[in-house]
């Protein structure tokens, strides 16, 4: 039997964080993608924890962009040296009321 899924009335929308490592540093790269054009807000906050200390990074913005075209919302930068941990997460919420949200887990043994 086949199960049939009703349309849903907006388009998806997907974000992620691309972790991108540049000797001993790491960079954030936020990125939105919607099947329609659309605009919004964005949160990234960032939690490290390491020997030498911790911070707590937040970074939020407006965004607008074209269907399926790739929106770069936000960029960060973290240090990370032995036994550091960080958490980045993210959340997204469009005019229209769609949101998404991506959590990404950086260490460095």
């Amino acid at each position: 039997m086949e199960i049939m899924m009703a349309p849903t009335d907006a388009p998806a929308i997907h974000c992620n964080i691309e972790v991108v490592h540049q000797n001993g540093s790491v960079a954030l790269r936020v990125r939105v993608v919607s099947a329609s054009a659309t605009s919004g807000d964005y949160t990234l906050e960032v939690q490290s924890r390491g020997p030498s200390g911790s911070s707590d990074v937040s970074q939020a913005g407006a965004f607008s962009g074209k269907p399926e075209v790739p929106i770069f919302v936000g960029l960060a930068g973290l240090i990370m040296t032995s036994g550091t941990r960080s958490v980045a997460r993210l959340t997204v919420q469009t005019a229209d009321a769609r949101s998404c949200s991506a959590e990404r887990v950086i260490s460095e043994e």
